[in-house]
């Protein structure tokens, strides 16, 4: 009973195995016969595509040559004909009776109004297409009763107009011919790929069937079992590979035992270092926690320092504003008895003194400009600055800043002019600061220009009003445009000492902007002029400092 019972389970192996054999036979027949019949659909389709289109481009060609041509012999007797509409007329119905692809003409004075026509209920009508304004043809895709035409639009040397239509039903019938020939091929190459690739299939799925059962016994763990394959191909070939690898694999797995031997003492000796390393480690640890307690000391005398440096800065702001103050003071007398110099009210000076005096004045005039900077840096750092916030029009800003600058751009030889959108809607803010930072922009602006001009433009971003103040002068390395902003930054001494200024001038522009609510930058080339851009929101903002 036992080798009944044991017989009978090596058959329901044997049978379930055929059945998995004879199922991947299946698939993978289903798979070449499929693989191969879309390709070869894919190929006829693509073939069929290219040579339908160039059929078509061809016959739509000799289509319009024929147009061209038959075109030009009927404006050629027009002009022959003009005023014998009787002769011209006959000489049409030549042309209609050689070429029956024309379905429609008309002929119109050139004022347009129709005077022949293949349909006389159109005479004395007037042509609702665009006319060439000079002699020659133009062709226009169009219908005619529902039917595809070429519209041929032809004006002669008098100045008359030809409509003439030829029907494209000719190029379409021949296309649907080439495709219906087409179609009946492939049927035919289909029906002979379907049984190649039955052929060849059969032929591929034996072999695979060995080497599925073969791998099935090699993967069971039968490292004795060879496959018996002897076809001088890829599958061949890749039976002797299943075969020298179970060879290798049963040589491997006595390698595999000995090296787990020697893996095992391996590991034995890798604890022993393991433990040594950790016992490094502990030690390195409390080294790195003394260094951690240096690091921490560090850390707090720097920030003992950072903050003795924040009240050094502190200080210096403080002595800056009290300095700016008490020059200030003496200056104003100072420059109201030198106006009054300047005017002749303290007696007549001559023309050395007045020119003296000139100089004393603008020296004097720099020295203001200076101490109203360093003030209003002061207070825009400290947040001291008020800011009278209303409504205002940034296109009047502009033109009084403008207005202001003119007379001193136009003294350089510069042009100055302005570029605003219409209608800009007005935006809160201060009106005077917003002046102040216009007016520094365009100083600047004039001051680093030689020849060429100034624009300022000014037009709408979404929810922002953009600004630009546009020069062709000297323009800015790109290396120094990210410190431009920067307090008492100046791009090269020497042209400051040439120019003039104190360095605070953007600085002072930037803050005011960002207290609107806005923003400042610059684009700049070297020796191809500056762009100097900044926006403010249309949005009620409160200013932030």
């Amino acid at each position: 009973m036992s080798l009944i019972k044991s017989l009978s389970q090596i058959n329901e192996l044997k049978r379930k195995m055929a059945d998995k054999s004879k199922k991947v036979k299946i698939r993978l027949m289903y798979k070449i016969i499929l693989i191969i019949t879309l390709l070869l659909i894919l190929a006829i389709g693509i073939q069929t595509y290219l040579t339908v289109n160039y059929e078509r481009r061809t016959l739509t060609r000799f289509m319009l040559e024929e147009g061209f041509r038959t075109s030009n012999r009927i404006i050629a007797n027009i002009e022959d004909n003009k005023g014998n509409i009787s002769v011209l007329k006959r000489q049409i119905a030549k042309e209609i009776s050689f070429h029956q692809k024309i379905v429609f003409y008309k002929i119109a004075k050139p004022t347009g109004e129709i005077y022949l026509s293949s349909d006389e209920g159109e005479t004395g009508r007037f042509i609702d297409y665009s006319i060439p304004p000079t002699n020659g043809t133009i062709v226009q895709d169009s219908s005619h009763n529902g039917e595809g035409i070429k519209l041929f639009i032809s004006r002669a040397y008098n100045g008359d107009v030809l409509l003439l239509g030829l029907s494209t039903r000719s190029v379409e019938h021949a296309v649907n011919e080439m495709i219906w020939r087409n179609l009946q091929i492939a049927f035919y190459l289909i029906l002979m790929s379907l049984v190649f690739s039955y052929i060849l299939a059969s032929s591929v799925i034996n072999p695979i069937k060995k080497l599925t059962e073969g791998a099935e016994e090699i993967g069971s763990g039968n490292l004795d079992y060879r496959i018996d394959i002897r076809t001088k191909d890829e599958i061949g070939y890749l039976a002797m590979a299943f075969n020298k690898m179970a060879k290798n694999l049963k040589e491997s797995r006595a390698e595999l035992e000995e090296y787990s031997r020697d893996l095992a003492k391996m590991v034995d000796e890798r604890t022993k270092e393991l433990n040594k390393k950790i016992r490094e480690l502990k030690d390195a640890k409390a080294a790195t926690l003394n260094l951690l307690e240096d690091m921490d000391k560090a850390s707090r005398e720097l920030r003992e320092s950072y903050q003795k440096l924040a009240e050094a800065d502190k200080l210096k702001d403080e002595f800056m504003n009290i300095a700016a103050h008490e020059l200030k003071t003496p200056l104003v007398p100072i420059m109201g008895y030198l106006s009054m110099l300047r005017d002749g009210s303290l007696g007549e000076l001559t023309k050395e003194e007045k020119d003296s005096l000139e100089i004393i004045f603008r020296n004097v005039n720099r020295l203001k400009k200076l101490i109203d900077d360093i003030l209003d840096i002061s207070k825009l750092e400290s947040g001291a600055m008020k800011f009278n916030m209303k409504d205002v029009q940034i296109a009047e800003i502009i033109k009084n800043s403008l207005e202001d600058m003119r007379s001193y751009a136009e003294g350089k030889g510069l042009t100055i002019k302005a570029e605003i959108q219409p209608n800009l809607p007005p935006i809160q803010g201060d009106k005077n600061r917003l002046m102040q930072v216009l007016t520094d922009l365009i100083d600047n602006a004039i001051k680093f220009t030689e020849k060429g001009g100034i624009v300022i433009e000014a037009r709408r971003e979404k929810d922002n009003i953009l600004v630009k103040v546009k020069d062709t002068g000297i323009g800015i390395s790109k290396e120094n445009i990210n410190k431009l902003f920067t307090k008492f930054y100046q791009v090269d001494s020497s042209l400051s000492r040439r120019y003039g200024g104190t360095g605070l001038g953007l600085a002072i522009c930037k803050r005011i902007v960002e207290a609107h609510g806005g923003k400042i930058w610059v684009d700049s080339e070297l020796g191809k002029g500056s762009t100097f851009q900044f926006t403010l929101p249309v949005k009620k903002q409160t200013p932030k400092i």
